[in-house]
């Protein structure tokens, strides 16, 4: 428990620090709008968000019962975690394929990704995160029983984890093997 609180510490401030930097950044200066800034900054959220609960980790690694805050705050922060969890997996997913089309394929990039659609495709990236940690609600209920969560279906998992795993190895290697072409 010590060691976990000495990492957790030093990392929550660090992280809270960097993230609200970042949100600021971008915010505070327009020419630092552009589409992956706005991933970046969206990102800082998610991620400010799931520092944010680590207190609550913290307090739970030290007294793991009874939880004082009742039911619903247990499944809300557990709701949040994974919500967060699964968005900056889809931050970093879409940053990737955005980063991939303006190096191979810059003149349709110039065209394709533009700050309307990338605040659009932000906006489904919460929703979708919300929407499918929602469907990991009975798990919510189970893993207080159980204590693990390997109740979760496998293609939840491959969805959440493997899948944008897989699409970022793609586009990180296509992205150093093809020549872009410029016209």
């Amino acid at each position: 428990s010590l060691c976990v609180t000495v990492i957790y510490i030093p990392l929550m401030l660090f992280g809270l620090l960097g993230n609200i930097l970042t949100i600021l950044v971008v915010w505070l200066r327009p020419h630092m709008r552009t589409s992956t800034y706005l991933y970046l900054s969206s990102m800082a959220v998610s991620d400010l968000l799931i520092l944010l609960l680590l207190p609550l980790d913290l307090y739970k690694l030290w007294r793991p019962r009874p939880w004082p805050l009742g039911d619903l705050a247990c499944k809300l922060t557990m709701f949040l975690s994974e919500c967060c969890t699964f968005c900056t997996i889809l931050h970093i997913t879409f940053l990737s394929l955005e980063r991939y089309l303006a190096v191979c394929w810059p003149i349709t990039a110039k065209t394709v990704v533009t700050r309307r659609r990338t605040r659009a495709i932000i906006g489904c990236l919460w929703l979708s995160a919300a929407v499918i940690t929602l469907t990991l609600k009975p798990y919510f209920d189970t893993f207080k029983l159980v204590g693990t969560w390997l109740l979760v279906p496998t293609s939840i998992v491959n969805f959440q984890f493997l899948v944008p795993t897989k699409i970022c190895k793609h586009t990180h290697t296509h992205t150093h093997t093809h020549t872009p072409i410029i016209a």
